[in-house]
Formats: C-alpha cells, structure tokens, sequence
C-alpha cells in the first residue's frame, strides 16, 4: 500500500523493486509549460533541471482534468496528463512518495480526482496572518492535492487589502497585505495547482468598510471597528445609488488584482433591523414592488453579481442568499448551514452549483472535540435528508477556518492539520478504511512536523469523555458570550436555558451531554447571551 494522502482513486500496479531520485532531477517538458515544475524543483531544493532525455519524461495525454497516469520504472519515470494541474499533482505523488528520501517504488498509479473543488477558506480578518504563513499553509494543502484557497480579507474586525482607490479601508485597519504580497501569494499558489478566490462579504460583515466610510450605512454614524466575533446590525445600505457606486470603483481594483475567475462576496449574517428604520431601504423596496427584506438583499446580490460579471468573474455567495427568491443559477452557492438549507435542494435542481462547507464537520476554528478527525473523514453532503455526493451540481468540499478565537501561527496549524488530510481524501477520492487513514496520517504529520508544521498530536485527533465536552464547552462560552466568561449562575437561570442548551447539544454535542452542560457556567452565560443576540421570534445560530 503507498503512503499517499489522498489515496490514488484510479489504479495502483506495484512491481518488485524500487528506485532512487537522482541527485539532480532532470526533466523533459515536452509541451507542457515551465511552471509547472516550480514546486517540484522548490520540494527538491532547487536540485531540478531540464533536459532532452530526463530521467522524468512528461506527455500529453487524453486524462481527465486534473488527472494523471504515473510510470515509474528502474530507467525513469513517464507522467501523463492533459494540462499542467495534471502534471503539477503526478509530480506532487513523486515528492511525497520520496519526502524523507526513500526510493520510489516499481509502480504505475492513474488517477483523477472526484470533485473539482478541495480546498479551504481562510479568516484572516479577525486575526491576521503574515503572506509567508499563508505561503506556509499552501504549500502543505498543495502537498495532499487540495486545490483552493478561500481568501476571507475582509470583516467586521479588519480589512487586510491594500486599496488604492479608497484606502481609508486599510488605512483604518492598519494592518493588511500589500498589493504585492497578495500577488506573491496567488502566484506561490498557481504554481503549486491551486486557485485563489477572495472574499469580500456584503452587505453584513461589513464593519471595516463602514468604519471607514460611514456614508455605506442606513444612517451614517462613525462606528468602530469590533473588537470581538459576532452578527453586527450596521450593515450596507441597499437603499442607497452611494453603496453601489463605492461597490463597484471597490471591485474594479480588487477583482484586477486576482486572475481567477470565481469571487466570493458571502451575504450571510445580514441582521435587516437597520434596513427596518431606514427611508432609504423603504423608498428602494417601494420602487422594486418589494415586501421581504430577504428580497432587497435579493436585489442587492444581483446588484452586485452584475458588477462582478462585468470583471468577467463569477460569483460564491454563502447559501443564506437563497432566502431571496429566484437566486441566479449562475451563481455558486456555498452551503455552511442548516439554518437556510430549506431552499438549497431546489437551487441544485434547477441547475445551481454547491460547495459544502457544513459547519457540523468542516468548520475547523471548532476545536476536535467538536468536528473530530474521525468526524470530518466520514462527512456526507447531505441537505433536507438526502446526500448530493453523486450529484453533477455537487462541485466538492471546503473546510472553514474563522479565526476569532485563533490568534497564533501555531493554534492555526494545530487546527488545520490533520484535519485537512481528511478533506483531502474525502474530495478527491472517498472515505475508506478509517483505521488505514490514521496510519497514513501519522506517517504524513511526522514529516510536516520535520516541515516545521505544527500539527494535533493523534492523541487530540478524536477527544472522548470529559476532554470532548470541555474543548466544546470552552470553545462555544468564547463564541457566544466572550465578556462573560467565569460568571456565576443561578438554578433558575440554568432552567430557562434549558430549551437552548439542549438545542447547543444537537449541533455541537452529543444529546447526553446535556446534564454535564447545564452544571457549566459558561456555557449557561452562552446560552443566556444568545437568547439576548436571537429572541424565540428571530432564532438563528451563529455559526462564524
């Protein structure tokens, strides 16, 4: 069996014998494009060369995107692919067949993934992370074939995009990527077979350009930005021709700075109470024949969808959008909640595209006690009860880092890997033998510890007992009621939680953990603060 993450999903042929990599690597391009071994040369400490007869000869061949057929025998290696991402992932099998220098087995592997899209959004907005450490994570998503990152830049907590337009959005934040290092990062990327797609979420999570520019909001006020996680009510206004013209001078230098052609603009969490108050809004749905509110942020998403298409980009919208009626099907939904999955089986039936991304598995701010390993290798993409994994429209799977409660390099990575090799292997072939996962998971964080990768140690990958409920139990108290931490409760307090507490155990415990939650004070305070964020009439959980 190879010690490959992910497992090959085509064929495996093995044959006695082995062979060592020479000491330099020389290659024969053929028609494929230089870059493509950009990474492979970098794995190898630059110790590649190109050559007429390489010892790796590369071909052009009728494989399936992103797919390969890979030969090794005593005399060389051949790799077949269509394009250059099939190229880049047979080279990526060679590297991590020979990470700690071992000789590459007598062997021939074709493979192709299952879905399109592997990959993983990232939070830098609530805590920020350098260029090198997104560089870092990169090239160990790129090393187990993921192929996606989702750039979340922008929050209620900072915007981290230098905007020469309008730069009061980095200047009031204060720390963020230079336009340079974000190009340095989306091209570390491509070389590596993975697409950038950045995030700019409207009309909620939009503090940081409201503390900017105050006029984006209902009513104008000068506002902060804020300090903790959290559904802010001062959102963009839609009501007024202003937002609008500031969206589009905004994305007409952003989307110019990334080549890719899919563009998440989010439209979760978008509380309507401003919207409520504002003539703006109420003389915009007057004029539209609206009634819903959920249909102005309709309106305000084509809005927008419009502009971005005049960038000739696509956009990712989380899928609380499809609360508005007759959401474009050429717009990609991003699922993350039950909450708004009702209207999610009819968008895929007319056509619409899906990237699961439920945070009941692949949301990995949620410490192990939560989404555990074993959790996140066995995850379905199940919506109202039916799975989409053999659906056409189903385009793959994403993990979610949201960084309030991250703060560090190294808490990141423990959060991301292993967990990531799971994704990995659940999106480009499918869950197998659990048992034979972890051994390869093992043997993987071995060598990205040698990386200088800090990942969980196995015996964190899948906590029982107290440690699980303490992990969640800590994690949520900081999610929902940060200020309160450490505060006592009373008896009848802990009994008009009761309904709340029981709801927290369904989708972050286990049903029969609710006796130990109800003795946790803190989480007696989360749950007391969220009936304050969410009355009975607007119930709606926080998942970010």
């Amino acid at each position: 069996m190879l010690n490959l993450i992910p497992a090959p999903r085509g064929s495996v042929h093995m044959q006695e014998g082995s062979v060592k990599l020479p000491e330099t690597v020389t290659v024969s391009l053929g028609d494929f494009a230089p870059w493509c071994l950009e990474a492979f040369a970098a794995r190898l400490d630059g110790h590649v060369e190109t050559a007429e007869n390489g010892f790796i000869t590369l071909k052009k061949a009728d494989i399936a995107k992103e797919g390969y057929k890979l030969t090794v025998t005593k005399d060389g290696i051949t790799v077949e692919a269509a394009d250059e991402s099939g190229a880049v992932w047979a080279l990526t099998t060679v590297t991590e067949l020979t990470a700690e220098g071992e000789a590459l087995p007598i062997v021939t592997i074709e493979d192709a993934p299952h879905y399109g899209h592997r990959g993983l959004s990232l939070d830098c907005s609530r805590h920020f992370f350098t260029a090198d450490e997104v560089k870092k994570v990169i090239d160990q998503m790129t090393r187990v074939k993921l192929n996606v990152l989702h750039w979340h830049l922008v929050d209620d907590q900072g915007w981290r995009i230098e905007c020469k337009t309008l730069p009061l959005l980095h200047e009031t934040t204060g720390t963020y990527y230079t336009q340079e290092e974000i190009r340095s990062v989306i091209e570390y990327a491509r070389v590596r077979g993975m697409e950038i797609i950045p995030e700019i979420d409207m009309p909620g999570h939009t503090r940081s350009m409201i503390a900017a520019y105050p006029h984006l909001s209902c009513f104008g006020e000068k506002t902060e930005l804020c300090q903790f996680g959290g559904i802010f009510e001062k959102i963009l206004c839609p009501g007024k021709d202003e937002t609008f013209e500031f969206i589009e001078k905004l994305l007409t230098e952003v989307c110019a700075l990334f080549p890719d052609d899919r563009f998440h603009i989010g439209g979760d969490e978008a509380p309507k109470t401003e919207w409520k108050k504002c003539p703006h809004c109420k003389a915009r749905m007057e004029a539209l024949g609206l009634t819903d509110y959920e249909d102005l942020q309709g309106y305000f998403t084509k809005r927008v969808v419009a502009i971005l298409k005049k960038h000739g980009k696509r956009a990712v919208c989380w899928n609380d959008v499809l609360e508005s009626k007759d959401v474009d099907t050429g717009n990609i939904i991003q699922y993350w909640t039950a909450q708004h999955e009702a209207p999610v089986p009819a968008f895929i039936e007319r056509g619409g595209k899906v990237i699961f991304s439920s945070m009941s598995a692949l949301y990995f701010d949620y410490p192990h006690g939560i989404n555990s390993l074993n959790k996140v290798y066995h995850y379905q993409p199940v919506v109202m009860g039916k799975s989409y994994a053999d659906s056409p429209n189903m385009l793959g799977y994403e993990a979610a880092l949201w960084s309030e409660q991250v703060e560090t390099p190294e808490h990141l990575e423990e959060l991301l890997f292993p967990r990531l090799y799971a994704v990995s292997e659940i999106a480009w072939n499918e869950a197998g033998d659990y048992a034979d996962f972890e051994h390869r998971a093992e043997k993987k964080i071995e060598i990205a510890a040698k990386q200088g990768v800090n990942c969980m140690t196995k015996d964190g990958w899948n906590p029982e007992g107290e440690a699980r409920v303490q992990s969640a139990a800590t994690f949520i108290a900081h999610m929902m009621n940060p200020g309160g931490i450490g505060t006592p409760h009373t008896d009848a307090e802990r009994e008009m939680v009761r309904p709340v507490i029981e709801k927290f155990a369904q989708i972050w415990f286990r049903p029969q953990d609710v006796p130990e939650m109800m003795k946790n004070d803190d989480l007696v305070g989360a749950a007391l603060n969220f009936m304050k964020m969410f009355p009975p009439e607007n119930d709606e959980t926080k998942g970010e």
